[in-house]
This record gives structure tokens, sequence and C-alpha cells, in this order.
């Protein structure tokens, strides 16, 4: 197993162009990583600069002790032992599964067994003698995989892997590659831009904004406990409230008083932020002067709703609730909150 550790990385495609800016990331051994981002800020630079596609201006990268990039020697790509599963697998097309998985272990004795081996893992055993044309998008991924794991490297660098699955099979394909991973004990950064996929898939996410990582946390930290506003628009629903301090543990707002998990950091004046999930709704009973609120629309969705809202004074609110909570267009409600927010200035 095999930490990666990333130190103040300066990469770009010129000197004009800048694209990682200080970079930091530690990525702990045996674990999945999660790079998270909007296009453009900077995930699939990093990836080629771990993998050895590209080289940094400055700072350094490190799989465990080993320094693979940095002031010192430059690790070519196919000495770093990083195995790639790419888009799309990309599986090469004039060769069959078997031909494809045995790629990289030209000249390892016994790569017929380490095929069969690596296949059972992966769940494809008997599909030897297939071609990629023949199998579907979700068992072409788990063969690229079946590829990356072939000679046994310290790393896997997964670049959006289930991008091109469609919805259906997506989910599914991208839970039995990353168990299959986290039963191995490998260590892989998985890249994407999907929030739902970090979030459920990594022990560790790391938001990345403008070639920089804004905050590496766990799933649930960063869900809960974003470090600003812009990360916790970009990783999930966000209702924002304009809110004042009321005390040294929470502020006043539209729904009234609301603790915060950030108290230290509360300004006189700025945004309380919640997560749809924590507005509750019951009717109006003509009691309450704060929280009235009245339904917009309703997507009914199953197993939940969402339901869009407008307070008294015009602000919009969307509110998580149970499939069997029934709420009509036009109701009046009392929106109440569950548990604390996050303040940030405005």
């Amino acid at each position: 197993m095999t930490r990666v550790l990333v130190d103040g990385l300066v990469v770009g495609y010129s000197a004009a162009d800048t694209v990682l800016n200080g970079l930091m990331l530690d990525a702990p051994s045996g674990q999945i990583t999660a790079v998270l981002g909007a296009s453009g800020s900077g995930k699939t630079t990093l990836l080629r600069t771990l993998a050895g596609f590209l080289r940094p201006t400055r700072g350094t990268v490190a799989f465990g002790d080993r320094v693979v990039a940095g002031p010192g020697p430059w690790v070519p790509p196919e000495s770093r032992r990083v195995g790639i599963v790419p888009q799309e697998g990309a599986l090469f097309p004039h060769l069959d599964v078997a031909g494809n998985v045995a790629f990289g272990l030209r000249g390892v004795p016994d790569a017929r067994a380490r095929v069969q081996e690596v296949l059972s893992i992966v769940g494809m055993s008997g599909s030897e003698r297939r071609r990629p044309h023949e199998l579907s998008g979700g068992q072409a991924q788990r063969i690229a995989l079946a590829r990356a794991l072939a000679p046994k490297p310290d790393v896997v660098l997964l670049d959006e892997p289930f991008s091109a699955l469609d919805a259906g099979m997506r989910t599914r394909i991208a839970e039995e590659v990353c168990g299959v991973l986290a039963e191995l004990r490998t260590t892989a950064i998985l890249v994407t831009h999907d929030q739902q996929e970090a979030l459920g898939l990594a022990h560790l996410v790391a938001y990345i904004d403008a070639g920089k990582v804004v905050q590496a946390a766990s799933p649930w930290e960063l869900y809960n406990e974003p470090v600003d506003l812009s990360t916790a628009r970009f990783v999930g629903d966000v209702v924002e409230l304009p809110a004042h301090r009321a005390d040294a543990a929470g502020v006043d707002c539209a729904f009234g008083y609301v603790s915060v998990t950030n108290p230290s950091d509360i300004p006189s004046k700025g945004v309380l932020v919640l997560r749809p999930e924590q507005i509750e709704l019951r009717a109006a009973d003509g009691q309450h002067v704060t929280g009235l609120a009245r339904v917009v629309s309703v997507r009914y969705r199953g197993h939940d709703s969402m339901i869009q809202l407008e307070l008294a004074d015009g602000s919009p609110v969307v509110a998580q609730v149970s499939g069997q909570q029934r709420h009509a267009t036009g109701d009046e409600v009392v929106l109440t909150v569950r548990g604390a927010g996050r303040v940030f200035a405005s």
C-alpha cells in the first residue's frame, strides 16, 4: 500500500497557462481518494501529472517514500507503478480481453495466470476470448480495471471512468469497481465532477478549484462542514438565508434562531447555509410569525420530494422531504430547521 503525497505542485501547459497553483494533497494509503471539481478546475491535469504525462514546474509528488516528480530525478510513467482506468475503458480493439489485460505484463512470468486472477477479481472470468466490441459498457470498465490491476501497481488512477455509462448502470458499476479497490486495499485516486459519486465512493474527498485543493475531508465532513460558501454550493444543494449574529453559538434568520457548527466564525452579518433535508414543513396554524412560506412547486421522486417554497419576503427556499408527505402548490406552511447550519460572511 502506498500513500500519495503532493506538495506545492505547480503545473501548466505553457509559461502563460498555469493550471495547478501550489496544490497540496495527501491521499491515504490503501484508500480511495476522490478529486472533485468543476470542468477546468485542474482535476485532469493533476491526474496526468501523477501518471507522469506532465512534468511540474515546481513542487513534488511522492508515492510512499519514493519521489517521482520534483527537483531531483524525474521518474517516467512506465517506471511509476501506476495503473490507469480512463474514460470509456479505452480498450485496444484489435486485442481480445486476455490480450488487453496482459498488455502491461510483457516479460512477466506466469502472465497468463495473473490474467486469470484479475479477471476473477473483477467478475469477468470466462471472457478471455471476447473482443471489446462484444462487451457492454460496464463490462468494458471491469476489463479496464483488470488491465490496470494486472501489473500490481502501487497506485490506481481513475479518470471519470463511469461518465460514459447510462444512469442505470453507472451507480452499480461504480460501486462494483470501487468495491474491488477497497477490498484489495488499493491506493486509488478517482477524478470526477459528480458530487454523489465522490461522496458515495471515496474515503477522502478533495474539492479542487482554480488549481488548488480548497478542502480535503471525509465525505461527511465535506458535505456537513464545508470551509466556505463556494464549497458548500458545489458539493450539494443549499438553502441560503441572510443572517446576523444572535449569540456566541448561533444566528437569527427568517426561521428564527439557528445554531451553527462554526461558531468562532460568526460574522455580524452573513449567509446561513443549510441543506434541503434540514428544512421541515408543517401546516400553518396562524400562530407563527417566523418561518412562514408558500409552496411554489413540488417535484415528487418516489422516495422523497423536492419542494420549492417562497418565504414571506420573497426569498426562495428548497426543502427535501419524505415521499410520504403530501404538499400541493399554494399550501401555506411553517418552516423549521433540524440540526445546525454553517454561516459565512456575505
